[in-house]
């Protein structure tokens, strides 16, 4: 059962009559409220909030005890390469400003939404940074997070780059066991020799690893893929 949004505070400060980025057609201020148009639609009225925590990449809480998670992006997970990069992006995104948010639906206490601020649709800009990746279980319908994270994928920016997505290891050159997670969670590795071992890449944002041996691989819980030859 959702959790119903609390009403959001009132700032004091005024912000000026201005259109807002993203899948908004035109917003119209009025103190600290916006008037939004979606897609032509009639006009939505979005309080404005005041985040005073960011846990990660794509998750906040307002001042009124509200989690927000913006909708349609995934950033790494707590410890993985580029989340400590991912949140500091969005604590500067939002941190000190006033926030409006479209919420699309509820998972348990958290409200899963599209989040603007004076600057701009913020799921976009953490797409546009590259500490974020575009999902498609939220289902949202917007050209411009489309377009963001292929500018992002294209330019090798945030968990695009070599920090992050690896073809080699940078770091032990003779450990080349590559390792992977996919989205349903099977988790298996690839020796040179395997007929996969060549397209795949060590994403580690996805808890994609590196191994000097099966042994080590086997013992986190990865299994030899079924491309590799049998023994």
């Amino acid at each position: 059962m959702g959790v119903k949004a609390k009403k959001a505070s009132r700032p004091k400060k005024r912000l000026s009559k201005r259109k807002i980025a993203g899948v908004i057609a035109g917003a119209a201020i009025l103190g600290a409220s916006v008037f939004v148009t979606f897609h032509g639609k009639k006009p939505v009225e979005l309080p404005a909030y005041t985040a005073v925590r960011v846990f990660d990449g794509d998750t906040f809480e307002t001042k009124e005890k509200q989690y927000i998670r913006l909708s349609g992006i995934d950033s790494p997970e707590t410890g993985l390469c580029g989340s400590t990069e991912a949140k500091a992006t969005l604590e500067k995104l939002i941190l000190g400003h006033p926030l409006y948010v479209k919420i699309l639906y509820h998972i348990g206490s958290r409200a899963m939404g599209l989040v603007y601020t004076e600057d701009g649709f913020v799921n976009a800009a953490m797409l546009a940074s590259g500490w974020a990746e575009m999902n498609d279980r939220d289902h949202v319908d917007s050209p411009e997070l489309v377009t963001a994270t292929g500018q992002a994928r294209e330019a090798m920016r945030g968990v695009f780059g070599k920090l992050c997505t690896q073809e080699t290891n940078p770091d032990k050159p003779s450990c080349v066991i590559k390792a992977n997670v996919t989205s349903n969670n099977t988790a298996t590795y690839h020796l040179p020799g395997c007929a996969s071992y060549t397209t795949s890449v060590v994403q580690l944002h996805h808890g994609d690893r590196w191994f000097c041996t099966e042994g080590e691989a086997q013992k986190a819980g990865f299994r030899k893929a079924k491309t590799c030859p049998s023994e």
